[in-house]
Formats: C-alpha cells, structure tokens, sequence
C-alpha cells in the first residue's frame, strides 16, 4: 500500500510538471506576455508542491516482527517484514530508540536468550513510522511467547525462588508464604511474584526438590530436610539442700530440652559438670545434652560440724574416787609406745588408796559423754583413737572400754592394761544421735589408770 501511494504521488508530481511546461510551451508560441509567463511558473511550482506535499503526508507502515520457526525455542530467529524502499532500524536494548541507537536490519536476528527488540522503519531517513517493540521469552519448555508490548524489557524471562527464613522438618507442610518468588525481566528488574504454584507441598526427610510454576516459567529450589535437633536446655534443682562435701546426683536435676521445631520434652541421659559439692557457696553446675548445655546456680551450705562438749559420771561418787579430764597436750603426753598425737582428752581415774600405792584393787566405773553442745543430735561420723597413755607403765590398773551410741553398745575393746601396746581406732557413725558415751570399767591397782581419746 505505501508503494503504491508513493508511485502514485510521483506520478502526480511528474504530470504537474509536464503539464506546466506544456502550458508555458504553448503560451511562448503565441505571443510573449510577462504576465502569462510568470502565471506558468506558479502552476510549475504549484504541481511541484502538491507532489512533495503528498509525499510526505504519506504515512510510513510500522514494520512487523516474527520468528522464522514459529513458537519454537531451536534455531529460531527474529525476521522483521517491511515493505520496499524503506528501512528499518532496530535495537535490542530495552528502552533504547532504534532510530536514535540503532542498527540497520538486512537479516534475520539469531534469537538464543530472552530478548526484547524495537524496530522503526524510515523513508529516505527523512520519515519515520511508530516504533513496533516486542518481547520474546524462551519458557522453560523451549517455546517462544512474544508480547507486545508499549515497555520493551518489562517481561519476565524466568523466575527463582528461596526459602523465606523458616526451619522445615518431615512431615511440615510447604505453604506460599514460606517461599520467596521473583520474576527476572528481560531488563534485568526484578518483580516479587506472588500468583505462583509449587510441588510438592509435603516436605520429606533429606533433599527436596520443589518446582515453582509461573506462567510458562519453572525454577527449582532444593531443601534438606532433617528430624527436629535439640536446640537448647533449661535445668533446675530440684533435690534437697547441698552441703560441702556432698555428691551431686543427676537425678536431682529437672531437664527440659528444646527442639528446633518449638517441641519440649524431658530429658534423662544428660550429664552434669562437677558432681561434687566440694565448696560452701554459689555452686555453678553445667548440664550437658549431646553438643548442648546450661549452666545454673545451685546453693551449697556450709557442712555443719559437731561441738561436742564432755561430761562424766562415775560410780562410786564419793571423796575417795574422782576421774579428770584434761586436754591431750600434744607436746608432754605420749602413749604407751611414746608417740604423740595432735590432740584430744586425757581421762585419769584413780582413787586414793591406789593414788597411794595400794596393791588391792578397787572398782571403779566411769561414763564419759560426748554430746553437742547446742543440744542438737550428733552429725555424721565421729572418728577418734583409744590409747593408754606413757604413765600406765607404773600402774597395774585395768580396764574394760566399750563404746555406747544413744546407749547402744557399739564396740567393746575388751580389757587393757599396761602391757597392751595397741592402739584403738574408731570412727563412729552417730549421725542424728544424741550421745557417744565411753564407758570404761576399771580396776585400780598401785596407780591410775589413765588413757587417751585421741586425734590421730
């Protein structure tokens, strides 16, 4: 159609000018008027003009664009039609106009990627048609959609997709709002992309491969997938007061543990950092599950001691007998194999006949009683050593020493005098009783009989 109408107004152009030149001709022939010959150049002029003028009203085609092989994503090109003589000028940079940075088309464009293409057509590059612009998007099924479009490069050639910041586990179900989506433009631009679908929407144990679908376009995301892990612990004490000294049981801690999917149950097979309480105070004790621990304050009391006082009775209680008790000086007193001990009471019973040296023995029965001296029960063991001290080597006494708790006999030692060499240990369980009470059944003979109740 525009060639014909360009033949067409030449034409007018040519027969305006050859009809003028016939008139100015003819008019010469006759007779030679001023007048008529300036008349006969406007005509020539005039059929010159309308020519032109029709020329240049014409409107030029906008060029048209196609693919040589169709919709087909293999060995496609981009082919523009436009009618001869024109030209036609393209671009394949979104945005870009082909007439100011373009380049002349003279063959079909091979098309390898998403691609956006502006082209115009000129006449004599003095008129130029409408910019004709489509994009052309590969899909992931190696078809082509071409678009028209007013915004060369706004199409989205592909998508990808992410995993929002959200921990899934086997057996979780995929939803949108856990995935990020967005479409790349033939630009380069990214759009979020929220009318998407995806498979599957169950997540498996290990990897997963969803496939995100929009429009024509697919992408892929993987996952890995794992049982909920132990995340954290919280512990607290949950056993009866800690005194120095004491072991610490696991059993009396309450452990929770916390998994990465927000489940809570309690743990058992945990492990604990120190198990002894081996100092009054703030005790830090660390729990410990796998790779994971707390640490929590545990109070530690100071381990009560005993403060035994000593009181004696004997029998018979008259001026003739008495029984003293002193402390065991650990530098004067010795026992029997002359050794010395760090402390403790030195017990002396005589009467006054043997203090005077009588060889007729004489009877005589002492209690020593140890209790505290808050009057509260006895704590834990209570360790000492009988001994017979150095002077009983001149003194024929004897004696039999047992060891009562809460007037329970315990421990007899039988009976002991100067050729007894040994030494008696003891170490008396009398937690939470009221009394220790040495009971010592003398025979007084040429001297005292005098013993120990000493710390090793």
């Amino acid at each position: 159609m525009f060639l014909l109408m360009l033949v067409v107004s030449i034409l007018m152009l040519v027969i305006g000018v050859i009809t003028a030149c016939l008139d100015l001709k003819q008019e010469d022939n006759t007779q030679s008027n001023p007048r008529k010959k300036r008349f006969g150049g406007l005509l020539i002029l005039g059929a010159f003009l309308t020519g032109l003028f029709t020329m240049l009203a014409l409107e030029i085609p906008t060029p048209e664009i196609y693919t040589t092989q169709g919709n087909s994503g293999y060995n496609n090109m981009i082919y523009v039609k436009f009618d001869w003589p024109l030209q036609v000028w393209y671009t394949l940079e979104p945005y870009d106009d082909p007439k100011e940075n373009g380049s002349e088309y003279k063959e079909p464009i091979p098309l390898e990627t998403s691609t956006s293409i502006s082209a115009k057509a000129s006449f004599l590059g003095i008129k130029w048609s409408d910019t004709e612009s489509k994009d052309i998007v590969i899909t992931s099924d190696n078809k082509l959609n071409v678009v028209e479009t007013d915004e060369p490069g706004s199409s989205i050639a592909s998508i990808k997709a992410t995993f929002n910041e959200e921990l899934l586990f086997p057996g979780d179900k995929l939803t949108k709002n856990k995935l990020s989506v967005e479409g790349i433009t033939i630009s380069g631009n990214t759009v979020p992309i929220s009318d998407f679908e995806f498979s599957p929407s169950t997540i498996s144990e290990g990897k997963n491969r969803i496939v995100i679908t929009y429009q024509d376009l697919t992408c892929e995301v993987l996952y890995s997938a794992h049982k909920p892990q132990l995340s954290k612990i919280q512990a607290r004490y949950a056993g009866t007061t800690l005194t120095e000294g004491d072991s610490i049981r696991t059993d009396d801690f309450k452990v929770i543990g916390i998994y990465e999917d927000g489940t809570q149950t309690e743990l058992t097979d945990y492990k604990i950092e120190p198990s002894v309480a081996e100092e009054p105070g703030n005790l830090r004790v660390k729990v410990i599950k796998d790779d994971i621990s707390t640490t929590l304050t545990v109070n530690v009391e100071k381990k009560p001691t005993n403060s035994l006082v000593c009181r004696e009775q004997h029998t018979p209680d008259d001026a003739l007998y008495w029984v003293s008790i002193n402390k065991w000086s650990n530098t004067d007193d010795f026992d029997i194999n002359g050794k010395r001990y760090s402390g403790g009471l030195k017990i002396e019973m005589n009467e006054m006949l043997s203090s005077w040296g009588a060889t007729v023995g004489t009877a005589l029965t002492s209690q020593i009683m140890l209790t505290n001296d808050n009057g509260k029960p006895l704590i834990g063991n209570i360790p000492f050593t009988i001994v017979l001290h150095q002077s009983m080597l001149s003194s024929q006494s004897s004696a039999t020493i047992s060891i009562l708790v809460d007037g329970e006999e315990r421990h007899n030692i039988g009976r002991i005098d100067a050729s007894t060499t040994d030494k008696f240990p003891f170490d008396i369980d009398a937690d939470g009783a009221d009394s220790i009470i040495i009971r010592v059944d003398a025979q007084l003979k040429g001297g005292a009989f005098v013993f120990g109740v000493v710390d090793e």
